[in-house]
């Protein structure tokens, strides 16, 4: 179990020992017995929830308390990505149904009559094997609230049985993946030409091998075929907007019953121009995410950067979100600012975004146990609260700040917001945090009470729902890629990853294994172990270069590839130090907005959430004065322009040539043609 609650009965890890949680004496105070010996302690919410985000408390199991042995390397608790695509299948579809329960009691007018519900899920799923009673579902149920609302409970007890490894090699299956993306294009071929495709590309790539390859048989083709998600499919036979109208879900918006049972995220650009901190120049309009609880209107995380809405803002703004905000007083010592705001949603409504159609997305959150429910197509109320707050937050706070931009031209008449903005974005980030204390404390018409007095009134009858530790958030919230263990460790991104246990899992296993990594610092990756689906921290040998974000990387390799240069750590470094030149020297000269923010972006100018926990922040738009020493052989000096062999020295080598906004990114704003 991997999310679990403050209240009676749940025992945890604090300070070295293991506690019970005897009594809950009132909203904000627990009684604590160590088990060891029956003593008891007080302690108060805030500063219990204080040495959560410290890490100094671990929720625990009923077999960690039976055997609590010392793991070194805190491994993290099995992962929702560690399971077969027809396990995560199978436990998707049990949850579907789960939902459609939960959906009717909420709306009861839609099942009168309960019999027809399940007709309903298993034509709208397209569910093969479909439950024969309402009275298996209502078990699935059980066992999915007695897991903490975790998503591996729905899998079953089937992990073990038969071969669970594919008997094709690696060319075969990326041919039957060939064979699979030429059915899902809008010609429409049937599965007879596509498996026919299938032979011809075995074929082909067997006359030029010399070898026979084995295939899969027409039915175990068309069953891969039958496995895919029925709106990508339709998606990428027909269009999105037919996808959609078959699957849409029903158009009344959803009630909330209780804290974080549903809430909604979204983007907006900020109407404010920011500036550089140090140079005061414009650095344009940053991305605005933000969750919001739907049933207290409590705004439960936010974030801010240059980054367009990305992969990369749904983990930020969900980090900020989940964790305590216990350190705003530190961090703004001369407000006094109460935002009690944290725990992980059960549910989040998001509209038709492709970063929200992401795997990464998707893996992310049924590892955090979150469903999730996308928005119809003009169909505001799904997303009503989220809509509403942005147009608050513009009125409100940003309507007599310098800078203001203005959607609508008559408004704006003659004024000129960069030449007004004086903002940066560390102090829009402060102004904020003031300016939300202030939005849950004033009365919210929809619910007839503030927002924090709705807050607090649910969680005393339903409290939020946390994660096991922090090191089960910060795997939970990494993207998943597959990897292979070299001699040298794992190759990420031409980076190299190895420590001790590295090599002992390679001892033992010669596949790939899964890997999780956090786009916005990839000094350090955490590998699956395939024998105790256990994940390991295993930091990059490449130090200090890859304190740094994804982003970063690899818009230096993009220098790199494009001079023919080799992808060593000292061309690495070397040209690192030449792009935040030609960043630094482009200040002076900027005047267009597009400029500034793609030096913004690249020096990472956003919102630092990992500041909630009290975490210092690593520089990762320079190096360390000491990094000299590592061009100490070849007589290179970063700091002296004037050396020849410059990469970027053509006049037209300016911030639009290391960048540009083109096609080749992904959702989460990474390079496709990176490996």
């Amino acid at each position: 179990m991997n999310r679990f609650t403050l209240s009676k009965g749940v025992h945890l890890r604090y300070e070295g020992d293991i506690y019970k949680i005897s009594n809950v004496l009132n909203q904000n105070t627990f009684e604590l017995t160590r088990l060891i010996d029956n003593h008891t302690l007080n302690l108060d919410r805030l500063d219990l929830l204080s040495a959560y985000t410290n890490g100094d408390v671990e929720f625990l199991d009923e077999d960690e308390i039976k055997l609590r042995r010392p793991n070194p390397q805190k491994a993290i608790d099995i992962d929702f990505t560690s399971y077969t695509e027809l396990e995560k299948k199978r436990a998707v579809n049990r949850l579907a149904y789960i939902q459609a329960i939960e959906e009717a009691k909420i709306q009861p007018s839609l099942f009168k009559d309960k019999s027809k519900l399940l007709e309903y899920v298993t034509k709208k799923i397209q569910d093969k094997n479909p439950p024969k009673s309402l009275a298996t579902i209502y078990k699935w149920r059980k066992t999915y609230e007695e897991s903490g609302r975790n998503i591996i409970s729905l899998i079953g007890k089937t992990r073990n049985r038969g071969n669970r490894t594919t008997r094709f090699n690696e060319s075969t299956e990326n041919q039957i993946q060939r064979a699979i993306e030429y059915y899902l294009t809008p010609e429409r071929p049937s599965i007879r030409k596509a498996y026919q495709r299938l032979q011809y590309l075995t074929w082909e790539n067997d006359s030029k091998t010399n070898e026979i390859t084995s295939l899969p048989s027409y039915d175990a083709f068309r069953k891969r075929i039958h496995q895919i998600d029925q709106h990508l499919v339709i998606s990428k036979r027909f269009s999105k907007r037919v996808a959609d109208m078959k699957f849409k879900p029903y158009k009344k918006g959803l009630v909330a019953t209780r804290p974080l049972e549903l809430t909604e995220i979204d983007h907006t650009p900020v109407d404010l121009m920011v500036v550089d901190e140090d140079s005061r120049l414009p650095l344009g309009r940053p991305t605005l995410t933000t969750i919001i609880d739907k049933f207290s209107r409590m705004p439960i995380g936010f974030y801010f950067s240059f980054t367009p809405p990305s992969t990369l803002s749904i983990i930020e703004c969900l980090r900020h979100a989940i964790l305590p905000k216990t350190t705003l007083q530190q961090l703004y010592p001369s407000h006094d600012i109460t935002w009690p705001a944290h725990g992980i949603p059960e549910t989040i409504i998001v509209d038709n975004g492709k970063e929200f159609l992401s795997s990464d997305f998707t893996e992310i959150a049924s590892s955090l146990g979150i469903s999730i429910i996308r928005s119809p197509v003009r169909t505001p109320t799904y997303k009503g609260a989220v809509e509403r707050f942005f147009r608050t937050f513009s009125e409100s706070l940003l309507k007599d700040v310098p800078g203001k931009t203005f959607s609508n031209i008559f408004e704006k008449d003659e004024y000129d917001p960069k030449k007004h903005a004086v903002v940066s974005l560390n102090k829009l980030v402060e102004m904020t945090h003031l300016w939300i204390e202030q939005f849950i404390n004033t009365v919210n018409r929809s619910i007839n009470t503030t927002p924090i007095r709705m807050w607090e009134l649910g969680i005393s009858k339903h409290p939020v729902l946390m994660p096991k530790n922090m090191d089960v958030l910060k795997i939970s919230l990494g993207r998943t890629l597959s990897r292979k263990i070299q001699h040298y460790g794992i190759d990420f991104e031409s980076l190299k990853y190895n420590s001790v246990e590295l090599s002992m899992i390679r001892r033992k296993h010669k596949g790939s294994v899964t890997i999780k990594f956090n786009p916005n610092n990839i000094s350090e990756i955490y590998v699956l172990t395939p024998d105790t689906k256990q994940f390991i921290t295993v930091p990059c040998t490449d130090l200090p270069y890859a304190y740094k974000t994804l982003f970063q990387h690899q818009l230096i390799k993009k220098v790199l590839r494009k001079d023919n240069k080799k992808l060593d750590i000292n061309n690495l470094m070397r040209t690192e130090e030449q792009i935040i030149q030609i960043i630094e020297s482009e200040k002076i000269l900027t005047k267009k907005i597009h400029r500034a923010s793609k030096q913004a972006r690249y020096k990472n100018v956003s919102q630092q959430t990992n500041q909630v926990q009290g975490i210092p922040i690593k520089e990762t738009e320079s190096l360390s004065l000491d990094k000299h020493t590592i061009f100490k052989d070849d007589g290179f000096d970063p700091y002296v322009s004037d050396q020849g062999n410059n990469p970027l020295e053509n006049d037209d080598d300016d911030i639009d040539s290391i960048y540009a906004d083109d096609p080749d990114w992904h959702a989460d704003y990474s390079r496709k043609d990176q490996s």
